[in-house]
């Protein structure tokens, strides 16, 4: 998840969003904006392992949206070991991604909306990869309180790996799975329910299924929410026994209303997929009013 919001939600949000990251639950969503938004997230995990996120969104009267955002992860302190299972050294490794997103509303129950990907990957001993990729979104709102989405993640996505193997260059590509996502939210009075499907296209062929759903409810400033989502995708027709969703949830807190300062703040966890322990994400929204 590149935000709090989300990641309390378990991802579920595709057809909502959250305000300051609409571009990551799906581009469309930003013909919604009105106003300037600067985000910025830190996610801590288990294992050395951490995730930073930056966004920057600005709406285009009349009907459409703007938004430039980064995205890093990275894992620190992995013991390295050689052939004996001799430790030799402490290595590090981190993913940037950088995009570039927009959206318009051809009418007020259409919009549309593109994210065009970067990647740079900095691997171990000046290994790196790159590439670049591509997001479709669609949102509908044929009811005044029902938002149906689709969101087409990875289009033509592929990863470009500057490998050395015996100290010569072994170059090789690596083609990104396309993720289909459906999404819905229903809003009543107080309350937001979010579901979402998304559909794995593996390169056996095989189709990977996960199930999201998370609920959001507003108590003045005060937000609060719970989420759900599969651990393990499941293959159509295939069972498993056992329990196999993770729960997430936090809550958000608009300042502006008591104190004047136009910031939102928000705190998720994620209980782990493998007893690995908790994860923790913080995000601050600045919302200004005023676009210059």
């Amino acid at each position: 998840p590149s935000n709090a919001r989300d990641l309390a939600l378990a991802g579920s949000n595709l057809a909502d969003g959250s305000e300051g990251y609409f571009q990551f639950s799906n581009p469309a969503q930003l013909s919604q904006i009105k106003n300037l938004d600067i985000s910025s997230s830190l996610m801590l995990l288990p294992l050395d392992r951490n995730i930073q996120s930056i966004s920057i969104s600005k709406p285009l009267p009349p009907s459409a949206g703007i938004a430039l955002s980064m995205y890093r992860s990275a894992t620190n302190d992995i013991e390295g070991r050689n052939y004996m299972n001799q430790f030799t050294e402490n290595l590090s490794v981190s993913n940037y991604m950088f995009m570039l997103s927009f959206a318009l509303a051809p009418s007020e129950r259409l919009s549309l909306g593109i994210n065009i990907k970067s990647y740079f990957i900095d691997f171990i001993d000046s290994q790196s990869g790159n590439g670049i990729g591509f997001d479709f979104g669609v949102r509908l709102k044929p009811l005044k309180n029902a938002i149906f989405a689709m969101k087409l993640e990875n289009i033509l996505t592929g990863i470009n790996w500057k490998i050395k193997v015996d100290n010569k260059p072994r170059p090789s590509f690596e083609k990104v799975p396309l993720n289909l996502g459906l999404g819905f939210v229903y809003r009543l009075k107080k309350i937001k329910l979010n579901y979402q499907q998304n559909i794995i296209f593996t390169p056996n062929g095989k189709n990977l299924f996960r199930n999201r759903i998370g609920l959001d409810y507003a108590l003045g400033p005060l937000t609060l929410q719970l989420g759900s989502y599969q651990n393990r995708g499941e293959y159509i027709n295939e069972k498993r026994t056992g329990i196999n969703y993770v729960p997430t949830g936090g809550f958000g807190f608009y300042i502006n209303n008591r104190w004047n300062v136009p910031m939102e703040i928000n705190y998720a966890f994620d209980s782990g997929r493998s007893g690995e322990g908790f994860g923790h994400m913080f995000t601050i929204n600045f919302r200004f009013y005023e676009v210059f």
